[in-house]
């Protein structure tokens, strides 16, 4: 049965429904899907809400963006292609003793699903004209002063045949009880000119559908809960347009352009290829690793799971406790270490990092050892009135473990 919070948002998509459809009933079919408030809590494919009943699987749609005609960003040998497939397997490595969820992928090493090439084979025809009616739909609704065009962020234009497998991936989505859908992405600099050179622009952001959207309400909440995990240990990206960490989009296909999705969908932008801790194979998986457990908590709470959650909140937290069972130390000097990336990760997870002089962007979790990690442990040596040397050694790591115990 839904919860409350679900039942007010159906609620407030009714009203919103019922404003459209009071000026223009004929017009607003095409967009705004015939409804009643029955129909609003029962069904989640009516108003984007997603739901969670007893008995019901939960089918998630995972969508690793770009291929190999076009890999997206590339730094080095490392393309976003390439990097959101890595984190789409992890992400159904962690789905996949979860019973209750269905998880659905749109492509792997070996190109995209037999399914979804052949659902864009057979329909290319009613795809194309599903997103075009939907767009004069729209276009309509702009000219009668009933939708707004609001200035948006600027995306890279897609060629003509992935503009029809995205919509194909929608039109798929919506015929085929789809609850959420995750679109994997990693970040870009657009004015940097080689493969070799790194970007100004560094942290993640989660774009969500315009406010206008029948899937946005949703979208957002899934957002905020996805939001919640990776900001506890990134930084939100310093691209002036992704600055809210949050970001509106009525351009991107991904998340329902031109209204065309009516379930909720988030495009999560990871990070920037070129930051630090993709840098080498080591931390780059100890990182993807990270960051797909994180959304995995994230959408678990979404669906208000919260048993699994904690579950899984032990599994993050054996990760920390096997760290702190190593006989070795770690000092100032190590670079490219996973160890060392799970110690960052465990003092962000105890509040202690980044240290109170620096901030997240200085401090990225990266597996280096140095003045940020450093400076983490002597506070946190300081606090726990232990030797301050800076080092992680024995007794660093009781009451780190001690820490740890009391954050249950």
């Amino acid at each position: 049965m839904r919860s409350m919070p679900y039942i007010i948002l159906g609620l407030i998509t009714v009203l919103t429904f019922s404003y459209f459809t009071s000026t223009d009933s004929k017009l607003n079919t095409n967009i705004l899907p015939a409804t009643t408030l029955e129909g609003t809590i029962s069904n989640s494919h009516t108003t984007g809400l997603a739901t969670e009943t007893e008995n019901e699987i939960i089918r998630i749609l995972l969508v690793p963006g770009h291929d190999k005609k076009s890999v997206g960003g590339q730094y080095l040998n490392l393309t976003e292609e390439k990097i959101n497939l890595t984190l789409s397997k992890e992400l159904m490595q962690l789905f996949k003793n979860d019973t209750e969820f269905d998880i659905v992928v749109t492509r792997d090493e070996n190109g995209y699903s037999d399914f979804l090439n052949t659902y864009i084979d057979d329909n290319k025809l009613s795809i194309e004209s599903f997103y075009k009616e939907k767009q004069e739909a729209i276009e309509q609704l702009v000219e009668r002063g009933l939708f707004e065009w609001p200035d948006g962020p600027h995306h890279a234009s897609a060629s003509s045949e992935m503009v029809l497998r995205l919509y194909g991936i929608n039109k798929w989505a919506n015929e085929n009880d789809v609850d959420i859908i995750l679109n994997l992405h990693f970040n870009d600099d657009p004015e940097r000119r080689s493969h070799h050179d790194r970007g100004k622009y560094e942290g993640f952001a989660i774009y969500v559908p315009n406010t206008q959207y029948d899937n946005s309400i949703a979208s957002k909440s899934l957002a905020n809960k996805i939001f919640e995990k990776l900001h506890t240990y990134y930084p939100i990206s310093n691209l002036p347009q992704e600055k809210s960490g949050i970001v509106e989009s009525h351009k991107l296909i991904a998340i329902g352009s031109y209204n065309t999705l009516n379930i909720p969908s988030v495009v999560i932008e990871y990070g920037y290829l070129y930051e630090p801790q993709f840098d080498n194979e080591i931390t780059r998986e100890a990182s993807i690793q990270h960051l797909a457990l994180q959304t995995y908590l994230g959408v678990h709470e979404f669906f208000e799971n919260y048993n699994v959650e904690s579950a899984n909140r032990q599994k993050e937290r054996k990760v920390f406790d096997e760290l702190l069972r190593e006989d070795n130390n770690l000092v100032y000097g190590l670079r490219t270490n996973k160890s060392v990336f799970t110690l960052q990760a465990l003092l962000a997870y105890l509040g202690q990092y980044p240290p109170q002089e620096y901030t997240k962007r200085q401090c990225v979790l990266d597996g280096d050892f140095g003045k940020c990690t450093e400076s983490a442990i002597k506070e946190f040596q300081k606090e726990y009135s232990l030797v301050i040397d800076g080092s992680v050694g024995s007794e660093t790591k009781v009451k780190l473990r001690e820490a740890l115990s009391e954050n249950n």
